[in-house]
Formats: structure tokens, C-alpha cells, sequence
């Protein structure tokens, strides 16, 4: 019983530590990065995406996708990349 909590801990540590490490580098980029699920609802966004849409904060994890293109489209976003 000890042996597999010790080892449960382990893996909750190191799944903690990944996630941590993944979103500081995904936070960090300049460019804009959306997580989606199957439903089409953000698990993660960045500030680059956020300002893609011209969002003063990046959108909330659980928005809609369309809601966040439709908000930035209302504020004059989805510019798409400059050239």
C-alpha cells in the first residue's frame, strides 16, 4: 500500500512539474497559441493569441473558440499575421 501511494505521488509530481513546464513555454511565446478541445473550447491561450483577436487578456480557459473570434472581431481583431 505504501509502495503505491509513494509511486502515485512520483507520477503526480512529475504530471505537475510537465504541465508547469509546457505552459511556461507556451505562455512565454510571442506567438499567439490556442489549446482546443474536441468541443471547440480553449484549454490554454496565450497573450499572442489574445492580441490576435485584439483582446486586452487573453480569453479564459472554457471559452468557446467562436466566441473569442467573434469578440475580436467586434473590437476590429482576427487581422491574421502581418506582412
Amino acid at each position: 500500500m505504501n509502495k503505491t501511494a509513494a509511486r502515485l505521488d512520483r507520477t503526480i509530481r512529475t504530471l505537475t512539474e510537465e504541465r508547469n513546464l509546457s505552459s511556461a513555454i507556451l505562455g512565454s511565446m510571442v506567438e499567439g497559441v490556442a489549446v482546443v478541445n474536441a468541443s471547440e473550447r480553449l484549454l490554454f491561450s496565450n497573450r499572442g493569441f489574445g492580441e490576435i483577436l485584439d483582446l486586452d487578456v487573453p480569453p479564459q480557459s472554457g471559452s468557446a473558440l467562436v466566441k473569442c473570434a467573434a469578440d475580436g472581431a467586434d473590437r476590429g481583431g482576427s487581422r491574421g499575421p502581418e506582412r
